[in-house]
């Protein structure tokens, strides 16, 4: 469902003021194509982004389109445990204890996953940060499939992590899956803390990797090739992000589950 009222007003991406709707008295505006306020094609400071996305674009959609046995699964699969997310999909029951009505949701990256958790917990305003707009439609076409999409106001954002186009303190909540490696976190950090309400959550889901098996992450991405496997250029998180979070969450408790390289 789309709506053209907004609870929050944007953020300019220019000069980084609040927007009257879409358009700012700096002169910047916002478009919005196929249901999706593109940030990125007007912001100044995305210009080496945009080549990246045209890149990811066409691996999502190859991704998504030619290799039916790996498609993006249902949002049904998903809440079944089902799934290359079916690990995330265990925060479900600990949503479902919070009360989320007139809550407002924010999820970074992905294809609608959280957006689906949070539905399912009551939450009725929610925004989708992503740089892909392949994977917001692959989101579109996920949530449609919940009933619940239909008394949401879940607005789609074409912009980046590091400059979240939302006022200070405006998300309740807000949660990421596998999305945060691919940040420079230095800069998406202090994001998610100053869009965070006072007593606001987030929720996220990473990989890491130890400082004593970073030499084995370039071993394995150098033998992938070979092998006939794309080598990867994913940044896992490692000692440095965690000190970066504990930094702005001091208060939050992170724990390391598994290792990935």
């Amino acid at each position: 469902m789309y709506t053209a009222w907004l609870m929050y007003p944007f953020l300019c991406a220019r000069c980084r003021k609040p927007m009257v709707g879409t358009r700012c008295a700096c002169g910047f505006s916002v478009p919005m194509i196929d249901g999706i306020y593109d940030f990125i094609a007007q912001d100044p400071a995305c210009e080496a982004l945009r080549e990246e996305i045209e890149t990811w674009d066409k691996e999502v959609y190859a991704y998504d389109t030619h290799k039916p046995r790996n498609r993006i699964e249902p949002v049904q699969s998903y809440f079944q445990g089902l799934g290359e997310h079916r690990s995330a999909a265990r925060m479900l029951p600990a949503l479902r204890q919070m009360d989320l009505k007139g809550k407002v949701g924010l999820e970074v990256g992905g294809v609608g996953h959280a957006i689906a958790m949070m539905l399912k917990s009551g939450c009725t305003e929610i925004y989708h940060l992503e740089v892909s707009k392949e994977s917001q439609r692959i989101a579109m076409r996920n949530l449609s499939l919940l009933d619940e999409t239909a008394n949401a106001d879940i607005f789609y954002l074409s912009a980046p992590a590091e400059r979240i186009p939302l006022p200070d303190n405006s998300v309740d909540l807000l949660m990421s899956f596998g999305t945060y490696h691919h940040t420079d976190r230095r800069r998406s950090v202090p994001e998610i803390h100053r869009v965070l309400k006072p007593g606001g959550l987030f929720y996220f889901q990473e990989a890491y990797i130890g400082t004593m098996l970073l030499p084995f992450k370039w071993i394995t991405r150098a033998l992938r090739r070979p092998l006939g496997f794309e080598p990867g250029n994913d940044n896992p998180l490692g000692r440095s992000d965690l000190a970066i979070l504990k930094r702005h969450f001091p208060a939050h408790r992170f724990e390391i589950r598994n290792v990935w390289i």
